[in-house]
């Protein structure tokens, strides 16, 4: 089964455990250099550093209508986990990132990430510019990326 990563923000976070639900993510932390979903932040902090995340091992589904994670044990502040805020202070938005070929041409932007029920990434879906309102989706897999930063980088042209 496909996940949308801009689905995931639509879900209610539950703690199952506990029976709570603890609302919908305040951001979804993926690792690009590892190509996956790597922290849920449940709330967001005053400041990055008291951020509560719950690491994507955590979560025990990602169907229907809810993100459940195991239980409350599994919330951290974001203090505590080094990666996490490393990632929180990272800052990078995936969604609307420029997409480039290795070459330099010019592909779209990021529109969603497809993941696999792990929370692996299974493609970035790109949005290139088509004739009039036509706008077409291009599946760019993990191994194509070659770098994520002001923009993405592909190594493979347009096909």
């Amino acid at each position: 089964m496909t996940i949308s990563l801009n689905g995931l923000y639509e879900l209610n976070v539950v703690a199952v455990a506990e029976g709570l639900q603890l609302g919908r993510p305040s951001a979804l932390l993926i690792d690009v250099d590892d190509h996956r979903l790597a922290y849920v932040v449940v709330a967001a902090g005053i400041v990055p550093d008291t951020a509560i995340v719950a690491p994507a091992t955590a979560i025990a589904s990602m169907a229907g209508d809810s993100l459940a994670i195991h239980g409350l044990a599994a919330l951290q502040l974001a203090f505590r986990e080094q990666r996490a805020l490393e990632l929180i202070r990272r800052g990078l938005r995936l969604v609307d990132l420029p997409v480039v070929t290795d070459n330099g041409e010019e592909l779209g932007t990021v529109q969603d990430v497809e993941l696999d029920e792990q929370g692996a990434i299974l493609n970035y879906v790109v949005r290139r510019p088509g004739v009039g309102r036509v706008l077409r989706n291009h599946r760019v897999p993990p191994n194509e990326v070659r770098t994520v930063g002001q923009v993405m980088t592909i190594a493979r042209p347009a096909g």
